[in-house]
């Protein structure tokens, strides 16, 4: 849903907002996409990692290096970067 550009602009943006609170790493990909888009989306995208992760970064560059070496996580290690998280 968040993909298509044929969408209302709302459900695209609570498709992301969605995606930040599933604890998936798959969203993470997803989400990582958009801190490129318009800012309409990019502002969700980034809010949404940020709820997902923990981290706050403001900009692609350092989100997409995050996800490349986040993205071959494991599930177990993926959900011990959550547990971190959450425990913090």
């Amino acid at each position: 849903i968040a993909r298509d550009e044929k969408a209302d602009l709302r459900v695209r943006q609570t498709a992301l907002w969605a995606m930040g609170r599933t604890g998936r790493h798959a969203a993470a990909g997803v989400l990582v996409g958009f801190t490129d888009a318009k800012e309409d989306l990019r502002r969700i995208a980034l809010a949404a990692l940020t709820e997902l992760t923990g981290l706050a970064y403001a900009d692609s560059a350092r989100w997409k290096a995050w996800w490349g070496r986040n993205k071959d996580l494991t599930h177990e290690k993926w959900l011990e970067f959550r547990l971190a998280y959450q425990g913090s």
